[in-house]
């Protein structure tokens, strides 16, 4: 998994499986705390997903709730927009 920062955007690129996901967590939340006050995060050349995916993502839309920041999630994989489904949740809020 690889993150790239263009300002306020992060794009994501590669799976985003369990065992890159405490490290990826971790950076996410630097780059966030790093954005203006609106953060996007870009999952458009995410490959493959797994439940630490969303676990991730609920992580990340904490974290910045709690810095007073904006996120947006782009490009969302429909398997990731599945397995949120599955257990109830509903990511349109933050596309």
């Amino acid at each position: 998994m690889q993150l790239a920062t263009d300002g306020d955007r992060i794009k994501l690129t590669g799976d985003m499986l369990f065992p890159n996901a405490v490290d990826l967590r971790s950076q996410l939340e630097t780059s966030i705390k790093r954005s203006s006050g609106l953060c996007i995060i870009d999952f458009k050349d995410v490959k493959r997903v797994d439940s630490s995916a969303l676990s991730v993502c609920l992580c990340c839309i904490r974290f910045a709730v709690a810095q007073k920041i904006t996120i947006k999630l782009s490009g969302l994989p429909e398997e990731l927009l599945g397995i949120a489904r599955l257990v109830g949740l509903d990511l349109s809020p933050y596309s």
